[in-house]
């Protein structure tokens, strides 16, 4: 199908990318998008992806995939220990040692999603190895080695701009999507959160507004939104009314991978995936065509993920 979608798109563009999901203040659903974003390119998209837990607040990143990686030695801290160990300050050898194919869990289905996990508290995150300027390196070396290893790279990004980790991401990243509820307050936050990545040296070009939890009748206009935070708006993903996004949580898998399938959804249900597709289709429009070739033929045996209706 995204064979077929990409001919009818008459060859629509498309690159690899740096993709960066974040925000000045949690709560807002930037590991829901992060994940989900990693899910669509890789599973629907058919694109080879690797999922970054980046987030030194503590990630979460790992339970919405049903991972438990206590005691595995296969997650963020570990690299770069391993990093640290071989050398660091940027040596290709040091780099490749500490992200071996070892290092990442094989999210499961038919996609081409790897994840590095991230770590689970924020005490984990003053390893030395993570720390101050060693972190800083790591996560640049981190993001040049997957950018030539992945078509596309998707990092779940912890708040401030001050962590070395999360610095070194963010100045590596081709695009930063920034994550706001549609209230006023949260918008607001947006445009102080972008000023903040612009003086550590984002491109105000490169950082996209993505507003969740969207209620039309609630929340600001997509106009007033994108004034009020002087930024350009990626998308908009619809608030799921049903709990379907809690209840993917709690078992331990993926929104897009359990729903997406779906001959019938609940109408939120179906408008919150029409969101998330329409945001991946930015970065890989065959996904959009495919999904709505996919919504106008009824009646098929199989959905997306190879699974009977």
């Amino acid at each position: 199908m995204i064979r077929k979608a990409a001919q009818q798109a008459g060859g629509a563009p498309w690159e690899r990318h740096k993709i960066g999901v974040w925000s000045p203040k949690g709560g807002v659903g930037k590991t829901f998008l992060a994940t989900e974003l990693g899910v669509a390119l890789s599973a629907i998209g058919g694109r080879n992806c690797v999922l970054v837990d980046a987030n030194m607040n503590g990630g979460h990143v790992k339970l919405r995939l049903g991972f438990d990686t206590a005691g595995t030695n296969r997650n963020i801290v570990d690299a770069a220990n391993i990093y640290k160990l071989e050398g660091g300050n940027g040596r290709p050898e040091a780099i490749k040692k500490a992200l071996t194919e070892e290092m990442f869990l094989k999210v499961g289905g038919q996609g081409n999603l790897d994840l590095l996990a991230g770590v689970d508290s924020m005490i984990e995150a003053q390893h030395d190895a993570l720390s101050t300027e060693s972190g800083y390196t790591f996560a640049q070396s981190m993001m040049d080695h997957l950018r030539r290893h992945y078509e596309f790279v998707i990092v779940d990004l912890g708040s401030s701009t001050n962590v070395g980790v999360h610095r070194g991401v963010l100045i590596k990243l081709d695009t930063v999507l920034i994550v706001a509820e549609p209230g006023l307050t949260s918008i607001n936050d947006s445009r102080t959160g972008a000023n903040l990545l612009e003086k550590i040296g984002v491109p105000r070009n490169d950082i996209k507004l993505v507003i969740n939890k969207w209620l039309p009748d609630v929340g600001l206009s997509l106009k007033e939104a994108s004034i009020s935070a002087n930024l350009s708006v990626a998308g908009l993903i619809p608030f799921d009314a049903t709990g379907n996004v809690t209840r993917a949580e709690n078992e331990g898998i993926s929104y897009v991978a359990k729903h997406a399938s779906m001959s019938k959804l609940p109408s939120h249900t179906q408008k919150t995936l029409d969101g998330i597709i329409d945001v991946a289709a930015r970065f890989y429009p065959p996904i959009g065509f495919a999904w709505n070739q996919r919504k106008s033929e009824q009646g098929k045996k199989r959905g997306l993920f190879g699974k009977r209706q």
